[in-house]
């Protein structure tokens, strides 16, 4: 009769606690905790929050952002911003009737080379024809892009945060149609850019 393999068992593998912490633009907040074997376990993980934990303005709280995971050091495990996303329930509760919604998704870049999806909804005041919200999309694209060509990536996600986008986007875009709401609903990084390297070929070029 053939003996049965017995099964081995990894003795003496301690799991350790690792404090997962913000980016600098979140004053490198501690935003939870990880119980691991290896910290090079929890490098690419994404941990999302909900930004009014990170800024107590309650005003947040139908937002949830995204890290990831990126470099450990320590007990510390640091992160990178890699998305922004309002909360569906949120979402529904804008529109209502006599009103039209857009939604709009395009792609676009920032100054130090981040590519970026972006999708934008927009509510009017009340109901309109086809050519002005295709105009709205139009310049809802064209005006974001121009903002983006003159920001790096840290600085979009603190005017991102902050409402500066959204709220200088309404007034821009309310001079074609009158709206209600303009809110970028969701942002993620499809792509990081290359930062001071992209930099020095510049200079080269130029030299």
């Amino acid at each position: 009769m053939a003996k049965a393999k017995r099964k081995t068992v990894k003795t003496g593998v301690k799991k350790t606690w690792y404090k997962v912490t913000a980016p600098k633009l979140f004053n490198s907040q501690v935003i939870g905790e990880l119980y691991i074997e290896n910290p090079s376990q929890a490098v690419g993980k994404k941990v999302p929050v909900n930004l009014t934990e990170l800024t107590r303005d309650m005003r947040q709280q139908n937002i949830n952002v995204f890290f990831k995971v990126n470099k450990v050091s320590g007990s510390k495990l640091y992160t990178e911003f890699v998305g922004f996303e309002m909360v569906p329930s949120s979402l529904k509760r804008m529109v209502r009737r006599g009103k039209r919604k857009v939604d709009y998704s395009f792609k676009a870049e920032t100054k130090d080379g981040y590519n970026l999806r972006i999708k934008v909804i927009m509510v009017t005041i009340k109901l309109t024809n086809l050519s002005a919200l295709s105009g709205l999309r139009k310049e809802c694209e064209k005006n974001i892009k121009t903002m983006l060509k003159k920001m790096s990536y840290d600085r979009f996600i603190a005017d991102l945060v902050n409402h500066r986008i959204q709220s200088k986007l309404r007034k821009i875009l309310s001079k074609i149609y009158p709206l209600k709401i303009c809110e970028i609903r969701e942002m993620k990084v499809l792509s990081k850019g290359k930062g001071p390297k992209t930099e020095k070929k510049q200079r080269k070029k130029s030299d």
